[in-house]
């Protein structure tokens, strides 16, 4: 069996033990997440929010990512967002 296919069998149930550089990468983006906060940037808090989405193992923040966009006026993709939480 190819390494490829191993990872496909594996698919999003992978909580990091599997792949330890997942941990990380949960974690950095969790920093991140909170520098961007205590900063008000909320451009790059929307930004570590749709990395987020992107990694099917972290879930999707969409109720945090509504309200950051609500936040910066963009009120379209706001309840977009809500819609997908709903």
């Amino acid at each position: 069996m190819t390494p490829n296919r191993r990872l496909d069998q594996r698919s999003h149930r992978c909580d990091g033990r599997c792949f330890p550089g997942l941990a990380i990468f949960r974690g950095l983006l969790a920093n991140l997440r909170s520098i961007f906060y205590a900063l008000g940037d909320r451009l790059s808090l929307m930004w570590v929010l749709r990395l987020r989405t992107l990694v099917p193992a972290f879930g999707s923040p969409s109720a945090e990512r509504a309200a950051v966009f609500a936040s910066a006026g963009r009120f379209v993709e706001a309840a977009r967002e809500f819609d997908l939480f709903a």
